[in-house]
């Protein structure tokens, strides 16, 4: 009997075409696949680039951004050819716009 090719998650689920030892052995290699992605948690992130910066929404645009760093409001580093914003001082920044919109 010809064994069935199979590639992708949808197709694992038809295992039409192979013997039950088989069935068993590729049901058993799904649920350990399907328990480490479970088990995945993702991780925080500790720095942003400027472009990653922009995409959290802390600033409306480029320049809002650069006139913060010249400021200090936000502490930033060169690492290598990347300026680096470090996630704690996006969030410190954050919580003081939001501090002065509630006055």
């Amino acid at each position: 009997m010809k064994r069935k090719h199979t590639n992708t998650a949808s197709e694992l689920t038809e295992l039409e075409g192979i013997g039950p030892h088989l069935q068993s052995e590729v049901r058993r290699r799904v649920a350990r696949v399907r328990r480490r992605l479970e088990s995945t948690r993702p991780v925080p992130r500790l720095a942003y680039t400027i472009p990653d910066a922009l995409a959290t929404g802390a600033f409306p645009n480029r320049s809002k951004l650069y006139k913060a760093i010249a400021r200090g409001d936000v502490e930033t580093w060169k690492d290598g050819r990347s300026r680096m914003i470090g996630a704690a001082s996006l969030e410190r920044y954050v919580k003081r716009k939001t501090e002065q919109a509630d006055e």
